[in-house]
């Protein structure tokens, strides 16, 4: 793990940022590199890290959570249906616990909603009997996909990038402020 975030702070402008970082355990020996967890935070904001597992962490900002997540992607596999059903229960312990009142779960869900599969199914369930929203759709965003490309002089597209808020909380003016960049 030291020699990736050591890669990461080269390639990132960080100063007077925190690093916080985890990659991911790579399943399959085939396929693209796992990701992983980072969030980049200005030091002078009091914050308090911790890993839940390799796919999601919490930060808490005062009174706020936020929660990073990196869920597995479908591939039909029953492996990956069963760990990321298995991250939801981790999520849905987080949201429900004592400490955590306020809180936004942002990152990589890693399952299009407009696409029906095993995971865009759970994650539908998920928000809905928590009562939770996906604020990015709701929301206006400078960018409303993950990814892009023309095959065939047909645009594909996906959005698997999401922020989640509580239902109460979508017109909440500081969770507006919160956008899922484009790049960096």
């Amino acid at each position: 793990m030291g020699n990736v975030k050591k890669q990461l702070k080269k390639n990132i402008f960080s100063l007077n940022k925190n690093i916080f970082l985890k990659p991911a355990t790579k399943l399959n020996k085939t396929g693209r590199q796992a990701g992983g967890l980072a969030i980049i935070i200005d030091k002078e904001i009091k914050s308090s890290v911790k890993f839940h597992s390799d796919r999601i962490e919490s930060v808490e900002m005062g009174d706020l959570t936020l929660i990073n997540v990196y869920l597995p992607f479908f591939n039909g596999s029953i492996e990956n249906k069963m760990l990321f059903d298995q991250e939801l229960r981790m999520l849905y312990q987080i949201i429900n616990s004592q400490r955590v009142k306020n809180f936004v779960i942002v990152g990589e869900m890693n399952t299009d909603i407009f696409r029906t599969n095993h995971n865009s199914i759970r994650l539908l369930e998920f928000l809905r009997n928590n009562s939770l929203t996906l604020a990015d759709i709701k929301q206006s965003q400078d960018v409303d996909y993950t990814y892009r490309k023309i095959v065939k002089e047909k645009c594909i597209t996906s959005w698997i990038d999401h922020k989640e808020c509580k239902i109460s909380e979508l017109n909440n003016m500081e969770l507006k402020k919160l956008k899922i960049l484009i790049k960096i």
